[in-house]
């Protein structure tokens, strides 16, 4: 008889175990996030304008957050990076 349940899934728990990891990663990937907004801020200032190679990795980071709260929140299956490619800038 099969089971309806989850519990006993391999796949359900290495989910569990990835979005664990995930959510550990992120309070570092927030202060990452931070620091960038303050050097373009900073940048900006002095300069006129953003840095355009930082602008582009600020990018690239903020989509990989949002792939990760995708995964976390359930609206998404695909695991982020580095199961998938890193997030590219169009």
């Amino acid at each position: 008889m099969e089971s309806k349940y989850r519990f006993f899934e391999d796949a359900h728990w290495l989910r569990l175990l990835l979005m664990a990891l995930y959510w550990l990663v992120m309070p570092f990937l927030q202060f990452l996030l931070g620091v960038i907004t303050v050097i373009q801020g900073l940048a900006a200032l002095i300069t006129g304008e953003p840095i355009p190679s930082l602008q582009r990795f600020g990018g690239q980071l903020a989509d990989f957050v949002a792939q990760i709260l995708q995964f976390l929140v359930y609206k998404s299956d695909q695991r982020p990076f580095p199961f998938t490619d890193w997030p590219s800038q169009d």
